[in-house]
């Protein structure tokens, strides 16, 4: 099975599952000249619960760099770790979650690594544009961060607007 028949799977929940998620390493794993298990060891991202019991994790802006999200199950994860990271939308939204800008594009959104973010149309704009795996390798984020993430965001927001 291609990557682009896991991702394009209709029958699959929203949530990026464990076999898209190996896809993704194994894919990475050969361009970085390194195993999974190793990169998982080294580069694995502690995740943090505040007193609300609302999952957090630390991002680090990129400025001058987008990220390619070309699913809306790529943009919902996004959103996920966006959220945990405490990023927000530019403007007047006070949720990540709502609206789902990924409409808007579908399969050319880009959207800012940055707090106050924004999306864009891929062929508009002539930045550094990378995957949704490049940057959870750099932001040191594994599958088992994101299984978290959808466990938590699954149980409380279960109807959120960007939910595929």
């Amino acid at each position: 099975m291609t990557l682009n028949q896991i991702i394009g799977n209709k029958e699959r929940t929203s949530r990026i599952d464990t076999e898209l998620w190996k896809k993704m390493n194994e894919k990475y794993s050969k361009i970085n000249n390194t195993t999974e298990e190793k990169r998982d060891k080294n580069f694995m991202q502690k995740i943090k619960y505040d007193e609300n019991g609302k999952p957090t994790i630390k991002l680090t802006p990129e400025e001058k760099t987008l990220i390619h999200i070309p699913t809306q199950k790529e943009y919902d994860v996004l959103m996920q770790i966006y959220d945990a990271g405490n990023w927000k939308w530019g403007g007047v939204y006070k949720s990540i979650t709502v609206p789902n800008h990924w409409t808007d594009y579908n399969n050319q959104t880009c959207i800012d690594i940055k707090d106050n973010m924004c999306y864009y149309c891929k062929s508009n704009y002539n930045r550094k544009i990378i995957s949704i795996q490049e940057f959870c390798t750099v932001q040191k984020i594994n599958q088992d961060i994101i299984n978290q993430l959808n466990q938590y965001y699954d149980k409380h927001y279960p109807n959120r607007a960007s939910k595929g």
